[in-house]
């Protein structure tokens, strides 16, 4: 579904309460939005190493759903996994979702050579998973 996000707070870093009275501190990862595209999706891993991938993906969301916070993950920095860029570093866009041209797209290490990049919602705090960085070639990396 997609939203319309006007009048969204930018990185709302609040504990975000829902209508049940429901604290969300812990990050929640989605992959309803990951793009179709097989270079950025599961499709662009060999197949030979598909399992192995999906088993740390795995152990990596739980890790961070366990031991972070959304704060304090908006606090750690590329050296600890973790970086983010403005959109337009990015080699692909989502179709699903909705944003502006100042969106950040936050990226996590799952393995020294793959990354899981995400897009977070102030709506409701959701890392939404777009795409996958298999080869070092779905944005620029910079120096």
């Amino acid at each position: 579904m997609k939203q319309n996000c006007a009048n969204c707070n930018k990185n709302n870093l609040s504990s975000i309460n829902s209508q049940l009275g429901i604290r969300y501190d812990s990050p929640i990862f989605s992959f309803q939005h990951l793009v179709s595209n097989n270079k950025y999706n599961f499709s662009g891993l060999p197949s030979n190493e598909f399992q192995n991938f999906c088993r740390l993906l795995i152990e990596k969301i739980y890790s961070l759903e366990k031991n972070y916070t959304i704060k304090s993950l908006f606090n750690l920095r590329k050296p600890n996994f973790f970086e983010s860029f403005p959109i337009d570093r990015l080699y692909f866009k989502p179709k699903t979702l909705i944003y502006s041209k100042d969106t950040k797209v936050y990226v996590f290490r799952v393995t020294s050579s793959y990354r899981m990049i995400c897009m977070y919602s102030d709506v409701a705090p959701i890392f939404h998973v777009i795409g996958f960085d298999f080869g070092f070639n779905a944005y620029d990396h910079g120096d």
